[in-house]
């Protein structure tokens, strides 16, 4: 395993981000039966999560959302999830 820095991490979720189409490669592609989503703070893990959990919801595939025991984490998620699927509605 090798590590990566702040900005090597910014970047890789900056571009699985940008390109939508290589995000659904990775949870379609067979053999792909788990996922994990970590990294820094503020590198738009919540982006990514959501963008995970709506693909999935298309294709019919089941989501597990699992977090620290944080309330304000939880929280925050959550909310995002909700101010996101209401600008969507519009």
């Amino acid at each position: 395993m090798t590590e990566t820095t702040a900005t090597e991490e910014q970047s890789q979720t900056e571009t699985v981000l940008e390109n939508k189409e290589k995000l659904r490669e990775l949870i379609l592609s067979p053999g792909s039966d788990n996922g994990i989503i970590t990294s820094l703070t503020q590198t738009r893990k919540s982006s990514a999560i959501i963008e995970v959990v709506e693909i999935c919801v298309e294709k019919g595939i089941s989501v597990i959302i699992s977090s620290d025991n944080r309330l304000d984490q939880q929280d925050q998620l959550y909310n995002r999830f909700l101010e996101y699927f209401r600008i969507q509605k519009k």
